[in-house]
């Protein structure tokens, strides 16, 4: 009895569908994630059994800490048991590089069905951990997921701190590699979440001269709002500082739901403390970040 033989391509850019139709509705935005397919580093697969296609993967490549990220995984359910394992490991480099020394995922801890659609977020189903554990990844460090509730009819007013006519960038890197222990994010998917918005122009940044003291990204998706990464430096944090410019954002934009998908251990309390300073209802829930290191 032969057995089945899967193939794995790379698809080009104009060939994005063949991934998206694999993708339920309700796990994918078809417009940002062409958009995050325009970045130079954003790579998708796609994996066939007898022709048919069956599941797919998207990777990026972080040049900057010298490593990728396992993305998004899609495989038909009634495939998962004979391709998932194969599927994941096809997508991988099987040795380390003067390129790539480790991939990092982010998973689900929970099985309920409130992650952002793709990608908005980028973790992986909690069905997938068992996988990656066999493709050799380990737990690395949980990371959290938050979301927040507030009531749209806040008439408070709060000085805003302006923001950067021009998002500072280089800024932005030097503040993640400068805060990335205390904060507790140290891994590829802040830095891809940190290409995806400079990309998007939706990065946003407040200095002081030349130091940045507080990066973001922020993006409007219906009655939600997305501040999809944040670092900033210690001492805006303790000062408030961080917390009243959050906050007057999230008032200004009249939502009555503010999802941060990737927040490090020690953000927390920010997040806590902008909560209490709006008054908001707060959702915190773990996820994992697992690491494979080559």
């Amino acid at each position: 009895m032969s057995v089945p033989v899967i193939f794995n391509r790379r698809l080009g850019k104009n060939e994005l569908d063949l991934l998206f139709d694999i993708l339920p509705s309700n796990e994918i935005d078809r417009v940002q994630a062409r958009n995050f397919f325009q970045l130079e580093d954003s790579i998708a697969f796609v994996s066939s059994l007898e022709d048919e296609i069956i599941g797919g993967t998207v990777i990026y490549r972080d040049r900057t800490r010298l490593g990728m990220v396992l993305a998004a995984i899609a495989i038909e359910e009634k495939h998962r048991n004979l391709g998932a394992y194969t599927i994941t490991k096809s997508s991988l480099p099987f040795f380390r590089t003067v390129a790539i020394r480790d991939v990092d995922a982010v998973i689900a801890t929970s099985q309920e069905d409130t992650k952002l659609k793709f990608p908005f977020s980028f973790q992986l189903p909690s069905w997938i951990k068992q996988v990656l554990e066999k493709n050799e990844f380990v737990a690395e460090q949980n990371l959290y997921s938050c979301k927040l509730e507030v009531e749209t009819d806040d008439t408070r007013k709060y000085k805003r701190i302006p923001v950067d006519s021009i998002p500072n960038t280089e800024g932005t890197k030097s503040l993640i590699w400068d805060t990335g222990k205390s904060s507790g994010l140290t891994n590829s998917i802040v830095w891809m979440s940190l290409d995806f918005a400079a990309h998007s122009e939706t990065l946003q940044t407040i200095s002081e001269g030349e130091t940045t003291k507080l990066a973001y990204s922020l993006i409007r998706a219906n009655e939600m709002m997305i501040i999809g990464f944040i670092a900033t430096t210690e001492d805006f944090m303790s000062s408030s500082e961080a917390t009243k410019a959050l906050s007057s954002i999230i008032i200004e934009e009249q939502v009555g739901e503010i999802s941060f998908p990737l927040i490090g251990r020690g953000q927390l309390k920010l997040i806590e403390s902008i909560a209490e300073e709006i008054g908001g209802r707060l959702k915190s829930e773990s996820i994992t970040l697992m690491r494979r290191r080559l």
